[in-house]
Order: structure tokens, then C-alpha cells, then sequence
């Protein structure tokens, strides 16, 4: 037993110190961080360095060993200080680095906390003055998450459903299913269509949830920014304590044959409810603030009014828990029905990315391996080159990583968010070394080929100066990328970032895409493919012209338009209707992203 401190063992990024237990004990518990601190590791300032300097006396007391490892926790803005004790025998990595070590997230300590993950029940019934004490708590519980654990909203799979899922993509045959279909609008076969993803490779890059879409804030800016505290408790009331998703409870409706119980009217179901006495289930109610009558009421749907409210008040049968939630100002009340016990996550993980915070999505897997698999299939090569001048978050290497050809993926992202410690150098790296050695290495049975990968932490438009890049030059055999829509997502703060450094749209234009795609066009083959998912900005009422600019600037490079494809995003309603690109599969409406398809033919 090496602690009852959760130490962590799925992370790399500790930096170690071998220091004489002697030397520290004849010092003060400051000298010792000001000892970190020479070696430029700083600790946080406030209640959290408390914290650690209670958990470094706990040490100091207890240890009796001649040798200890200061271990320092590599975080954004946080940095965790812990002692280990040693194993009178072993090297350092029998004894402190275990062997299952991760880079990517493996557990969600949100689970794992009754303060911070309540019962839907202990949520509905807690008065609203201790509720907004809860909310601060969790603020400040999920934001320390997100330094110190790079937390996200979300469950993840161990190692062992990482490697399925990978396996899934790399044994997957294309020619299995149908990716491209006819619109209905237009009568073309441009439409890219397929539902198949991979859930686990988020877990490899928990900047996702830190990184902002357009006017939404990221989930880590919703919570950690103090103006928006007053946001955040009425969110997560409609959220959590008002079950705003219909998550845990439902709406009570007539019961009918088979039933536990049989009542036509609201009131009657209350009083019959009570009588049973049932310890798992319980009901609280709900305020219809509607103008309009639900269509079911009346019907199936059984509601009070106020009267029938009150008097069930009155008489004992509808205590203070059950309307916690009501300023009983309504004409009609709705009645909720939940089972107890439940936990709010992982079920209500969705629910912190609704209303103004947004989640950003990688690229599509296993369209993308189509991609790969449609625009090379002319190559008779034994290695392919494919150049991706816009990384993201590690779906179109991964889609390289499961080619079953020979293939060397090229990728530029100067997003820091995303480097990490020698000897991996950055989380794409860390990505196809489990890639290549859960899916792809060799045994005494099955020899398999490893695809290749180099990734370049340069910005895409200067990446031509790089002595390392400039070996591919005229060797790239495909170019496909997705390139920021002019700060529609804002990756981090870098000054390398291209919001940053290009502020106005003519600049990016000029600055950003335009060398970038120059680039890309110089390294590329003859006769050879181009594939740009880019879609215009929609802006006040009008759109900035991305897809327009494009093709001008491709098509000036001299690269021949061969077509467009239609990528699904969406589903038919209102939303569709009043979107700028629409198309139609059987007669059902979907939004879509362009991909232009290029072709460099001299």
C-alpha cells in the first residue's frame, strides 16, 4: 500500500526530485516549496497550497525512510506536491512509476465523489440557499479537476475499451457499408453519410472542453469565470433540481390495466401512491406555466389545479420535499414521478454542455477513413503520404494510423494544449503509440505493418520554414484537413494560434489560409487529391464567405475543381429548414458541411 491519497497512477507528467528525508526535515514546510521552486515549479497560491502543505507534514511525520521522491504534478495552472515513500529495493520505476501509467483520461473522479455527485433526490430536496453553497463547491471541485486531472464530461473507457474501439476502426471494411447517397434535392451522388465514430479518442485530448465555439463559452470558461457564477446556479437548478432534461423523472400519467394502480384524476393518484408507502419511488411537483393546456391534458396526463393542490396539502398527502421546487403561483401543477437513488452522473454529464456551452467534435473516423481510402486508391506507392495542415484533435491521424497500406501521416498543431513531456512530445504522439502497440503489433502469429506518423508543433503558414518538413516537399500524395473557421473555435490563448495572430477576417485570409494552402499545394504530387471541410460563418444575419474564398484561392493556385461532398451533420426540423446548406436523403432533411475535393494536376 503505497497511500490513501489517490495518486493519479494513469498520468506521466511528474517531474522528480530525489532528495535526503534529513535535509528537508531540518527545514521549514516553506523552505521545502521554495526548494520545488528553484527548479521553476511553482505551487498555486490560496486554500489549494494549504492543502499541499498539510499533506507534506503528514509525510514529514510519518516517513522514517532515508529517501524519498518529491513528485510534482504538471498542470496548466495548478501544481500538485506529493511525497512518495520508496521500497527499500527496486529501481524508480518498480517503485513509483507504475506500469499502467496512461495519457489519457481513464476515470472521472466526479464519479467517484457522494459530495460533488448527489442523488437526483438529495438535489430536489435541498433548500436553495444550500444549493447555491453546493454550486460554489462543485465550481470550484470541477474546475480543479480540470487543472490538476484534465478533467471532461464524460465516462471513459480503461485501456481495454480504448484498444476495442480502435481495433473496431482498424478492422473495419469500407466497402461494408454505404457512404455516399444520392440528394434528392439535386439528384447528385455527393452526399457523405455514415454514424459510425470513435467515442475513446476525446480521451486523449481533454483541451476539447477547454476550447470556446463561436459566441458559446467552453465548459471550462462556463464554470471558472466568477462574473458568470450567477449563470452557472440558475443552469444547473434547471438543470439538476428542476431535472430540466427529463432525466430522472417523468410525468405521471393514467394507469391503466396491469398497473400498480389505477386513477383517472391527479388527485386521486396521489392519495393512492402515498397509501402503498413505496420506499424506492417518491414524486415531487412541477408548475405547468404553460399558456396553453399540455395535448394530453385531460387525457392521460394527470395534473392538480390549485385547489386540488391545497387541500392535498392541507390533508397530510403532499408534504414540504414534494414542493420544494414551486412558489405555488401557477393555475396547474404537473406530477413527477422518479425512483431514488440515482446519481447525477454519469447520466446528467450532457446536461453541463447545454444552452451556452459547447463541446467541440473531432472529424468523423470513419468517414474519414473512406476518405482516405477513395482519393489514394490510384496510388500504387508502397508508402502514401498524408499531409493534414490542421491536426485537431487526433481523428484524421488515427483514421491514417487504421489504412491498411503503408502510410506516413504528416500533421501541424501549434496548440500547446496538446505537447507534453519527452519523450512522447506531443498527445498525438502519445495516440499512435497506443494505436500501433494495442492494435498493430506483431506477435509470433501476425506479422503487421505499423503506420508512420510525424507531427510538427509550427503554425501551418510558417510550417514551410521548418528544416524537418521541408523533406517532404513534393511527396505528398494527399492533402486533407479542416482548417479553424476563422476563431470559430478558439483552441487556446497561444500567440500561434491564428485568431490570435490574425484578429480580422482579411488578415486570416491573407495571413492564415492562404500561405497555408500555398504550402500544402508546393508539397503535394501531380495528380494527386486536395480536401478541404470548411463552411461558411454565420454572422448577425449574414455569413462570411469561407467556402467562397476557398475555392478562389485554391482554384488560384491552380489546382482543378473536381467536386463537392455533402457531409451530414444534422437531422430534418426547424433548424434544417433555415440553414444555408440543406440537402435530402429519403425524403428527410439534413444540415451539411462542404468538402471540396481538388485535384492538382501539373
Amino acid at each position: 500500500s503505497l497511500s490513501d491519497t489517490d495518486f493519479l497512477y494513469d498520468k506521466i507528467d511528474y517531474c522528480v526530485h530525489k532528495i535526503n528525508s534529513d535535509d528537508i526535515q531540518s527545514v521549514n514546510i516553506e523552505d521545502v516549496i521554495n526548494y520545488i521552486n528553484t527548479d521553476d515549479l511553482r505551487l498555486s497560491s490560496g486554500d489549494y497550497q494549504v492543502t499541499v502543505k498539510a499533506r507534506i507534514s503528514q509525510w514529514l511525520n510519518t516517513t522514517t525512510n532515508t529517501k524519498f521522491y518529491v513528485l510534482v504534478r504538471l498542470s496548466r495552472d495548478v501544481k500538485t506536491l506529493e511525497f512518495r515513500k520508496m521500497k527499500d529495493e527496486g529501481s524508480y520505476e518498480d517503485n513509483v512509476i507504475h506500469r499502467k501509467q496512461r495519457r489519457y483520461e481513464e476515470k472521472n473522479n466526479l464519479l467517484l465523489s457522494e459530495e460533488y455527485n448527489p442523488t437526483f433526490e438529495e438535489i430536489l430536496w435541498m433548500p436553495d440557499k444550500e444549493f447555491k453553497i453546493w454550486v460554489k463547491g462543485f465550481r470550484e471541485f470541477v474546475i480543479n479537476e480540470f487543472d490538476g486531472r484534465e478533467f471532461q464530461p464524460s465516462v471513459f473507457g480503461d485501456e481495454k475499451r480504448v484498444i476495442k474501439a480502435f481495433k473496431k476502426l482498424d478492422t473495419y471494411d469500407i466497402n461494408k457499408d454505404d457512404f455516399i447517397f444520392k440528394d434528392d434535392i439535386t439528384g447528385k451522388n455527393d452526399i457523405l453519410k455514415h454514424h459510425r465514430y470513435v467515442s475513446v479518442t476525446k480521451q486523449f485530448f481533454p483541451a476539447m472542453s477547454k476550447t470556446g465555439f463561436d459566441n458559446d463559452y467552453s465548459l471550462y470558461e462556463f464554470l471558472e469565470k466568477e462574473e458568470l457564477s450567477t449563470s452557472v446556479e440558475k443552469a444547473l437548478a434547471r438543470c439538476f433540481k428542476k431535472d430540466g432534461f427529463y432525466v430522472f423523472s417523468e410525468s405521471v400519467y393514467r394507469q391503466y390495466e396491469g398497473s400498480l394502480f389505477k386513477a383517472s384524476t391527479g388527485k386521486e393518484w396521489i392519495k393512492q401512491f402515498r397509501a402503498v408507502n413505496s420506499s424506492n419511488y417518491d414524486f415531487w411537483i412541477y408548475e405547468d406555466m404553460a399558456e396553453k393546456p399540455h395535448k394530453h391534458v385531460g387525457k392521460k396526463l394527470l395534473t392538480l389545479n390549485k385547489k386540488e393542490l391545497n387541500k392535498l396539502i392541507t390533508g397530510g398527502w403532499i408534504e414540504k420535499r414534494h414542493i420544494i421546487n414551486c412558489e405555488l403561483k401557477a393555475d396547474r401543477y404537473l406530477i413527477k414521478l422518479f425512483k431514488k437513488g440515482n446519481r447525477l452522473f454519469p447520466t446528467c454529464f450532457s446536461s453541463l454542455t447545454k444552452g451556452d456551452v459547447h463541446v467541440v467534435n473531432g472529424f468523423p473516423e470513419y468517414k474519414c477513413k473512406y476518405l482516405y481510402t477513395e482519393y489514394t486508391k490510384h496510388i500504387e506507392d508502397d508508402v502514401i503520404n498524408i499531409y493534414d495542415f490542421s491536426a485537431g484533435w487526433g481523428n484524421r491521424l488515427l483514421a491514417a494510423l487504421s489504412l491498411n497500406r503503408p502510410v506516413h501521416y504528416i500533421g501541424t498543431d501549434p496548440n500547446t494544449e496538446n505537447l507534453l513531456p519527452e519523450p512522447w512530445g506531443s498527445r498525438y504522439n502519445y495516440l499512435g503509440k497506443v494505436f500501433n502497440e494495442g492494435v498493430r503489433k506483431s506477435d509470433f502469429f501476425n506479422e503487421r505493418h505499423q503506420n508512420t506518423y510525424h507531427i510538427f508543433d509550427q503554425p501551418a503558414e510558417d510550417i514551410h520554414k521548418h528544416k524537418d518538413f521541408q523533406q517532404y516537399k513534393g511527396k505528398v500524395d494527399l492533402v486533407f484537413s479542416s482548417p479553424p473557421y476563422w476563431g470559430r473555435e478558439q483552441y487556446s490563448d497561444d500567440e500561434t494560434q491564428a485568431h490570435i495572430r490574425y484578429p480580422q477576417y482579411q488578415q486570416w485570409l491573407d495571413g492564415f489560409l492562404r500561405p497555408t494552402f500555398t504550402t500544402a499545394y508546393e508539397w503535394l504530387k501531380n495528380d494527386r487529391y486536395f480536401l478541404v471541410n470548411i463552411a461558411d460563418l454565420k454572422v448577425d444575419s449574414g455569413f462570411i464567405p469561407l467556402e467562397k474564398d476557398t475555392i478562389d484561392i485554391l482554384k488560384g493556385l491552380g489546382l482543378k475543381y473536381v467536386d463537392t461532398l455533402k457531409m451530414i451533420l444534422g437531422t430534418s426540423g426547424k433548424s434544417v429548414s433555415q440553414s444555408k446548406n440543406v440537402c435530402e436523403v429519403n425524403e428527410k432533411a439534413y444540415k451539411f458541411e462542404p468538402i471540396f475535393v481538388f485535384k492538382k494536376t501539373r
